[in-house]
């Protein structure tokens, strides 16, 4: 694996990776708790009519809001993986290197989409090859 030298540009990415990923973090588990208090104010409020919705169309209604919420849940905590997961790979010391082709990707892919583990050449391939 070829690693291509270090610019400037790809230093001053590095340098500010960590506050970014962190902010990001933050603001992921935030959005999660307002989510989680949501789907548990669904639940007391249903709980609290006393009984399952009365009409198909409440209980339609409701079921919708519930999966979407839990939908919600699942995106979050996949997103907060792939900042665990940045996080780590600065840590290691490979944060910025593509895990196909072992360049360096690209510092404005980088700010732009800070959990990027690929160079846009080879994540064009991959979305190509598997459908995404």
């Amino acid at each position: 694996m070829a690693v291509t030298v270090r610019t400037g540009a790809y230093r001053e990415v590095m340098t500010t990776a960590r506050g970014r990923l962190m902010r990001l973090r933050e603001d992921l588990l935030r959005h999660r708790a307002e989510v989680e208090e949501s789907l548990a104010a669904m639940t007391v409020s249903q709980g609290d009519e006393g009984t399952i919705a009365t009409h198909i169309a409440d209980a339609a209604s409701d079921l919708l809001e519930a999966q979407t919420t839990v939908g919600a849940l699942a995106r979050i905590d996949a997103e907060l993986a792939e900042v665990d997961a940045a996080l780590d790979r600065l840590e290691r010391g490979t944060y910025g290197v593509c895990i196909d082709c072992g360049e360096m990707i690209d510092p404005a892919r980088l700010k732009a989409l800070p959990t990027a583990t690929r160079c846009l050449r080879c994540q064009t391939h991959f979305e190509y090859r598997t459908g995404a």
